[in-house]
């Protein structure tokens, strides 16, 4: 699929990727202003994020779909043509960040608070870019159910067709309401780190509900996908967060 302006044909899954990585950046300098960092520092840590961001979800998701890239090596590195798995992802530009943090001697708490906005934005233009990609699919779904209306006829890994719930779909909306509710955040609080811990509370719990409705393999883990557990740690450990630094702030 191709996006067409004028006389020019552009991927759409990297185009998508591009404008969030784009705006990810953007809205992560004119942040990190407000709070006071340079836009270069913001520039940095950023580029790092996303960089070694899409390295870990590439690899993450190559890894957990390993049993189709193993008769199609070749398409393990072909970014272009969808599939990140974007917990791998965040972990990988987590390290990166707080590499950059202690490098430069600076608070990975305000760092992250910047940035927190830009994730949320790159997530959004994730999800549209696997709908686009159709690396993230829903369950099959028929007429007499409820999810009936939620869903399309999409394609699995292998293109096969059939209806399912639009779970690209419905993860772009919710990452757009975590977007606004970020926006709205912020400034409410001075500890350094409670913007960030507020974007992984309300990612994690996005993720929770839309896990159950995803077909996609996914590695299992006492019997629960390892997706649902990620998630269930980003939504326990963002308000385990919070309340901790509430509690540090007040003995202090």
């Amino acid at each position: 699929m191709q996006i067409q302006l004028g006389p020019f044909h552009l991927p759409t899954y990297a185009t998508l990727l591009s404008l969030g990585l784009l705006g990810s950046v953007l809205i992560s300098m004119w942040h990190g202003r407000r709070l006071g960092l340079s836009p270069i520092l913001s520039f940095d840590a950023v580029l790092l994020g996303a960089s070694g961001g899409l390295v870990g979800a590439r690899a993450t998701y190559v890894a957990i779909n390993w049993a189709y890239y193993e008769q199609h090596l070749s398409e393990a590195l072909r970014l272009r043509a969808g599939g990140l798995t974007w917990q791998g992802g965040l972990l990988l530009g987590l390290l990166l960040v707080g590499l950059y943090a202690a490098h430069r001697r600076l608070s990975l708490g305000l760092l992250l608070d910047a940035l927190a906005p830009g994730i949320a934005w790159f997530n959004l233009f994730l999800w549209l870019g696997s709908a686009v990609a159709h690396d993230v699919y829903g369950r099959e779904t028929f007429p007499t159910e409820r999810l009936w209306s939620l869903s399309a006829d999409l394609p699995d890994l292998y293109g096969l067709h059939a209806p399912r719930v639009n779970v690209s779909l419905l993860g772009a909306v919710w990452s757009g309401l975590v977007l606004l509710g970020l926006w709205l955040l912020r400034g409410r609080s001075s500890a350094p780190g409670a913007l960030f811990l507020a974007c992984l509370a309300l990612t994690g719990l996005g993720g929770l509900m839309l896990v159950p409705l995803q077909a996609n393999p996914v590695p299992h883990l006492f019997h629960l996908r390892l997706d649902s557990l990620f998630y269930l740690l980003l939504a326990l450990g963002g308000p385990v967060g919070l309340v901790a630094q509430r509690f540090r702030a007040r003995v202090a």
